[in-house]
């Protein structure tokens, strides 16, 4: 059976692989807050977790770094598009709606293996 396919739907189509090839960032698996229009970028970070780790803690900002913006998003990625079912993430103080946060990520999976996560925040200086 062939299924037809106009124009206006093979032009999004395309346009979708084409964001996901350039942006590379791979697949959300947490998100905390909405990015709005005027939300900007205030923190781009990437962990590597591997399982006997265990879990880190994760703080934003560090003592070398101030925030004046508002966090409106938290988003956490799996750069590698693996399954990550056994990594869980917790805000455990902090977040949207404040200028600091602190997460715990943990990786509760048995296995041997290692995850490249990345971490994308976005704030309003208000």
């Amino acid at each position: 059976m062939a299924v037809i396919v106009g124009k206006s739907e093979w032009f999004f189509f395309a346009l979708l692989i084409c964001l996901a090839i350039t942006h590379n960032i791979g697949a959300e698996i947490f998100n905390w807050g909405t990015v709005n229009k005027y939300a900007s970028p205030i923190f781009e970070s990437e962990i590597k977790l591997r399982s006997e780790d265990g879990s880190v803690e994760f703080y934003y900002p560090n003592d070398s770094l101030s925030n004046d913006y508002t966090i409106v998003a938290i988003q956490i990625f799996d750069k590698d598009y693996d399954d990550v079912s056994g990594v869980t993430a917790k805000i455990m103080s902090g977040g949207v709606g404040h200028n600091f946060t602190q997460i715990r990520i943990s990786h509760t999976s048995s296995d041997h293996n290692e995850t490249s996560l990345k971490i994308v925040m976005y704030g309003l200086d208000l």
